[in-house]
Formats: C-alpha cells, sequence, structure tokens
C-alpha cells in the first residue's frame, strides 16, 4: 500500500476536462500482484466472464491444464480522508490453449467510481 493522487473530474460537467481543471484527491494505492498457480481461480472466473467456457466442444479441465500466469495485477484507489473507492485497476496476461490454438490474452480494465457511495431516494427514482 502506497499513498499518491488521482485526477478526479467533475461528474456533472458532460464536457471533458483538462488537466488543469481536474481536483487533485489523495488516495491509498493497495495493490495486489500474482503469478503463481494458486491464482488459476481467478483465471478461471476470467475466462467464464469471457465467454469461452460455454463453447460446446470446450474441455474445461484440459483449458486449466495449459494456462500460463504470466501476471496478475490488481490496484484499488482508496481516498485517504473518506475512504470511499475511486477506482480499481486490473491486469490479466496469461497464455491458455483453447480448442487446439495458444491464445495471450492481455486484458486490462479501469473503473471510475462517482457518487456511488449517495444516499438514494426510492421515492425520487420512482417519481422521476
Amino acid at each position: 500500500m502506497k499513498e499518491s493522487e488521482i485526477l478526479y473530474y467533475d461528474p456533472e460537467n458532460e464536457e471533458v476536462l483538462l488537466d488543469e481543471e481536474a481536483e487533485t484527491i489523495s488516495v491509498y494505492e493497495v495493490s495486489f500482484r500474482g503469478s503463481d498457480e494458486q491464482y488459476r481461480p481467478l483465471v478461471l472466473q476470467h475466462i467464464e466472464q469471457m465467454g469461452l467456457a460455454d463453447h460446446p466442444n470446450l474441455n474445461m479441465d484440459d483449458v486449466m491444464e495449459s494456462i500460463e500466469i504470466e501476471r496478475i495485477d490488481m490496484t484499488i484507489f482508496v481516498d485517504v480522508e473518506t475512504f470511499d473507492v475511486h477506482r480499481f485497476q486490473t491486469r490479466f496476461r496469461y497464455t491458455v490453449e483453447i480448442l487446439d490454438e495458444f491464445r495471450v490474452i492481455d486484458e486490462s480494465l479501469l473503473l471510475r467510481f462517482q457518487n456511488h457511495n449517495e444516499p438514494v431516494s426510492i421515492e425520487e427514482k420512482i417519481e422521476g
């Protein structure tokens, strides 16, 4: 875990803001990095989320045996003052044999959270 800063853009403004118009927020950067065999369940979940496990001619036992994990990175950015989550970043990089073809899966994902901790009135949502 380390302390860093991220740029936070106003969600109310629909225009793209320049970096100098963005607010800087102090965050804790909590990271996880792994490449060990114990992370195979994460890779299996990733393969299932991509829809590859649904192929009728696919033997998942063979697929799982062929996996070579290069790296799995996960980082969460938590506000120092409020402990709100602002960003979640993942990277999966591994090699897998699917239907007699070796494939390199290299996927990065960055999720930005805004107003997710704000209270919501259900009555206002139904009426509005």
